[in-house]
């Protein structure tokens, strides 16, 4: 089997989870299913039998499907999720194969304009408490692999600083309205939750050989409640409950301090999580194969109950974060859908019930990765060769293939891994959008109908976002598209992570914050 994990890598970034795919590989026919390959795909393949609606579109022409959509109610706000763009790489411009003679089809022959215009802008020599000439801005406040950038809220917009030595030494708080930096202090190995909760910043910093508990107005930077704690080590923390939960480096694997901390910084619970059963599944040692299993790409979600997934590729814990009852299992493309989850195990694609018991199993299928930034929707992929993906409708109560597959996609060896990847998907409110190596697909949420197709030839193409009707589309650059139609509208240099912040987009790069201007 192809990879099950992680997509779509940034040039530079983190490598994937998997070092041994394609190991054992058994080619089979995807179940319940037998649809065409794409056409011309692969020449000694059989001529597609006549078939219903709806069929799979060639991956080499842009095309809107030609029956009318049915109206979906209206939404009562158009969401859009953070885009993370490709930081310090470059990316080749789309090309859009031109044919259509439909209005709304996607088209080429855009403009690449020189840049977007800017509102604001933030560097570390704004910040008082900051050496001069060294500070760089942290990626993940939280230690987590896909945490945010920024720690957002209504009044303050808190990011964390660096000297240089990628330890965490503070954080700095912006005016979202002006730009003008709020606060600014010191803090020795600060990690804080993604989010904020009612105004304040959960945190731990160390103080000499203790970690400290911050609880921290957001608007003002001063500490609402600090307590020193007993935890050894620390590294990255999530918002559970009014709490913390808080789980340490491995110490050696699968020894790792999970623990609980309550709203005032009071130790609720504390367990090795050697003690839980399959704890040896959240620990890899990809990024150093000779070395010791490690707690290597962490990532949090969030589940319905007040419950927490830790997702650490092979597998998940599901915590709570009152009572500190944990379970783990395997589980490879995590895809949380509140009171429920989905995960790839072995060859084939499992929900659970929050309580870790398996409501169905459906053979030969997997989800696709959700993408960072991306809220998760689940898009059930068959595999039937090593390098061909079927996107395909099910019933997400019994696990059953609904229809025809939606849509075929070729994927080729990754540049930097050499191994092939699956799709990966966006959801969003209007769209859920799915991308391969040279086509990208949006699909109606409630129906998963097909709702338009545009081939593309960037390198690499992460996160999708809704802004409005406009569909952002990290390319390395920003690239908008009409949500409804697929339409290529603009395309914008950009330098760093764009992410959505209310009604607002926003660049960060280690040495900058720019409040941008949507076209």
């Amino acid at each position: 089997m192809s990879s099950p994990d992680d997509a779509r890598f940034r040039p530079g970034g983190p490598t994937p989870d998997d070092d041994d795919v394609g190991a054992g590989y058994r080619e089979a026919p995807l179940p319940r299913s037998s649809a065409p390959p794409p056409y011309g795909a692969i020449e000694e393949a059989p001529a597609p039998p006549p078939r219903s609606t709806p069929t799979i579109p060639s991956p080499s022409t842009p095309t809107i499907p030609p029956q009318p959509r049915t109206p979906r109610r209206p939404r009562s706000a158009l969401l859009a999720a953070a885009v993370v763009v490709l930081l310090g790489g470059a990316a080749l411009i789309a090309s859009v194969t031109e044919g259509s003679d439909d209005d709304d089809a996607p088209t080429g022959g855009w403009t690449t304009t020189s840049g977007m215009p800017q509102t604001w802008s933030v560097t570390p020599a704004d910040l008082s408490s900051a050496p001069s000439g060294s500070t760089e801005f942290v990626r993940n406040p939280d230690g987590a692999f896909t945490g945010p950038r920024m720690i957002t809220g209504d009044t303050a917009w808190v990011i964390a600083w660096t000297t240089g030595d990628s330890v965490t030494s503070g954080l700095a708080a912006i005016d979202p309205a002006s730009g003008a930096v709020l606060w600014d202090r010191p803090l020795a190995r600060v990690v804080c939750a993604d989010q904020q909760v009612d105004g304040a910043l959960l945190c731990l910093a160390l103080d000499g050989d203790t970690w400290v508990y911050h609880r921290i107005d957001a608007t003002t930077g001063a500490d609402l409640a600090t307590a020193a704690t007993t935890l050894e080590n620390v590294q990255t923390v999530h918002a559970g409950g009014e709490g913390l939960v808080v789980i340490g480096s491995a110490e050696p694997a699968p020894h790792a301090q999970l623990s609980g901390l309550g709203p005032d910084g009071t130790l609720l619970w504390s367990f090795d999580v050697a003690t839980t059963e399959n704890a040896d599944l959240l620990f890899t040692s990809v990024y150093d194969s000779a070395g010791a299993p490690v707690l290597e790409r962490p990532r949090w979600r969030d589940l319905d109950g007040g419950l927490v997934m830790l997702w650490s590729t092979p597998g998940v814990a599901i915590i709570d974060p009152g009572t500190g009852a944990t379970f783990v299992h395997e589980c490879r493309a995590a895809t949380p859908m509140g009171d429920h989850y989905y995960c790839q195990v072995g060859e084939d694609l499992h929900r659970y019930a929050l309580d870790g018991s398996l409501s169905w199993s459906s053979p030969g299928l997997r989800p696709a990765v959700p993408e960072d930034a991306s809220d998760s929707r689940l898009v059930a992929l068959g595999e039937p060769t090593t390098n061909r993906f079927e996107v395909v409708a099910l019933d997400q109560q019994t696990g059953q293939i609904v229809g025809d597959p939606t849509y075929r996609f070729d994927q080729q060896p990754g540049m930097w891994t050499g191994i092939i990847l699956p799709p990966t998907v966006s959801a969003e409110p209007d769209a859920t959008f799915v991308v391969g190596d040279s086509t990208l697909i949006a699909l109606d949420p409630e129906t998963s109908t097909l709702l338009w197709t545009l081939p593309h030839d960037h390198t690499y193409v992460g996160d999708i976002v809704q802004i409005g009707d406009v569909a952002v589309v990290d390319t390395g650059d920003a690239l908008g598209l009409d949500l409804a139609t697929g339409r290529v509208l603009w395309e914008h240099p950009t330098i760093g992570d764009l992410s959505r912040v209310g009604d607002a987009l926003v660049s960060t790069t280690s040495t900058d914050i720019i409040l941008l201007e949507m076209p």
